[in-house]
């Protein structure tokens, strides 16, 4: 190939919108424009009501960047037509805690109704509706341009099915699928759902060049899932972090021991209550503070006030990347919970490595495979879900932090394997691997 290639990359969460999978994209989108390849992304036109919709990310992308974002359906400006987001200032106000309470309550009843009717009958997902006009504006895309390279980014998997359809029309082009977490065996579906589609799944599997997913764990279940499947199509590509981006954000560090959390908490997935349960233990030591960013559940911020904890755990909402890589970078140590999935692992761990702090991993299972790498690293303490665990966990790490040991015991080298750039170069080679196989 004399010019250098030009690369689809098609992602229904991106920038603004700031999450695992849009800041996935985003480094992958700069990785390739900045090697010189011409770069279009295909995306959807996100609501400002967004709980993390923070438009100064756009800042963040390279300019030579080309970007078509297309509506993503009623189901979607239905969900975000007025902000979700409790406000932290209401959560202070005793007049307010009732009415709030209700309302998260209303909301939850109205979602676990969606969950329970509608979702079950929307294949592959609920965001289904932006297919069509997503395959109308590639197809034009299509005709001016000509389209070596096309990297479609799961969750949702839609983005896969917009893939299919354009791999199945333009077989010139190479298609690597990037799946986050598992999909059609993810822990959240289930029933006929669950099985219609794994039968998508595997067709779309097959029409890709390559398929990328995150952990050993992931390729293994896809490999048993799927028998009929070469394994060699399926490729590993972690998570990341940007050395380069770390080392440049501005942070401070006081004299108190600070746990710091970024994300967001799930009550069937990765549930909290057993942390907070274990903080209870240290609720006399002015010096032991918690600093959770990321768009809260209101039970969890009034749990916390209802057990008298809110002078120790502060909630700083949802906050931009550079604010969150800000507070890690402060943190005295990092908290991760770990998924109810084994084979999941979520994606702020590979950017607290990255951080050099030492973390306590919360797991939820005992083939938990984000716990695994925490331990094979020496990168922290790993605990099971259970409120005396993690004081246990929180005792030993507070007690190596008086003695001024914590940093010593543990291993905090940097893991070139999870940068960003080395992970984008491995893509860089499976694309340039599919462009042989294609002149075959």
């Amino acid at each position: 190939m004399s010019k250098l290639p030009t690369i689809l990359v098609i992602s229904y969460n991106f920038i603004p919108i700031v999450n695992p999978r849009s800041l996935r994209c985003k480094y992958l989108v700069n990785y390739f424009a900045n090697i010189g390849w011409k770069v279009i992304v295909l995306t959807i036109s996100p609501s400002k009501h967004y709980p993390k919709y923070f438009e100064d990310s756009l800042k963040e992308l390279s300019d030579e960047i080309e970007i078509h974002r297309v509506n993503p359906g009623i189901i979607y400006a239905l969900k975000h037509r007025s902000p979700s987001q409790y406000s932290l200032d209401r959560w202070k106000r005793k007049d307010m805690m009732e009415i709030d309470r209700l309302r998260c309550r209303f909301r939850e009843f109205i979602r676990k109704l969606y969950m329970a009717t509608v979702d079950k009958v929307l294949l592959p997902d609920q965001t289904f509706e932006w297919v069509l006009s997503a395959l109308k504006e590639a197809e034009s895309i299509l005709k001016r341009t000509n389209i070596d390279a096309m990297v479609s980014l799961a969750f949702p998997p839609t983005s896969h099915v917009i893939g299919y359809f354009l791999k199945k029309k333009h077989k010139e082009i190479v298609w690597i699928g990037d799946t986050g977490d598992p999909w059609s065996f993810g822990p959240l579906i289930q029933g006929i759902k669950s099985r219609f589609n794994r039968i998508i799944e595997r067709h779309l599997i097959r029409k890709m060049n390559y398929h990328v997913v995150t952990n050993e764990a992931i390729k293994e279940m896809y490999g048993t899932l799927f028998p009929q499947i070469d394994p060699a199509k399926t490729v590993i590509l972690t998570q990341g972090f940007s050395k380069e981006e770390i080392a440049s954000i501005p942070y401070s560090i006081g004299n108190n021991f600070i746990i710091v959390y970024t994300g967001i908490f799930y009550d069937d997935i990765r549930n909290p209550i057993p942390f907070f349960e274990a903080l209870k233990s240290f609720i006399n030591e002015p010096s032991f503070k918690v600093v959770i960013a990321g768009n809260i559940s209101y039970k969890y911020l009034s749990w916390i006030k209802e057990n008298n904890l809110d002078e120790m755990v502060a909630f700083k909402g949802s906050i931009n990347h550079s604010s969150s890589l800000a507070l890690q970078k402060g943190a005295t140590v990092l908290l991760n919970i770990g998924n109810v999935s084994p084979v999941q692992i979520p994606g702020k761990l590979s950017e607290y490595i990255g951080i050099q702090k030492p973390i306590l991993h919360i797991k939820n299972c005992d083939g938990d495979f984000a716990a695994k790498v925490v331990k094979r690293l020496n990168r922290g303490v790993v605990v099971d879900n259970t409120p005396e665990e993690i004081r246990k966990g929180l005792k030993r790490l507070f007690s190596e932090y008086k003695k001024n040991e914590l940093l010593s015991r543990y291993n905090l080298e940097v893991e070139n394997d999870f940068e960003w750039n080395y992970i984008w170069g491995k893509l860089e080679n499976y694309i340039k691997d599919g462009f042989n196989e294609i002149k075959k």
